[in-house]
């Protein structure tokens, strides 16, 4: 799941979660990680963050996303 909130509030993001679990065990798929970011309030402000964009990338490059035989 990737989320983003314009408040600092740290737990703006609990029920977004239970949804997206809940969601995620009606359809049999696995829940492998949450990405969620506070003060994000204009497009592109994302970009600033500098530890977002890391923890994205570095997940996405993770083996479990490879094709067999890669």
């Amino acid at each position: 799941m990737i989320s983003t909130a314009g408040s600092g509030n740290k737990d703006i993001f609990d029920c977004p979660r239970k949804v997206v679990r809940s969601f995620f065990d009606v359809l049999y798929v696995e829940h492998m990680r949450d990405f969620v970011f506070n003060d994000i309030d204009k497009k592109g402000d994302i970009l600033k963050n500098k530890r977002a964009l890391e923890a994205v990338y570095t997940f996405g490059r993770e083996e479990i996303f490879k094709p067999e035989g890669q």
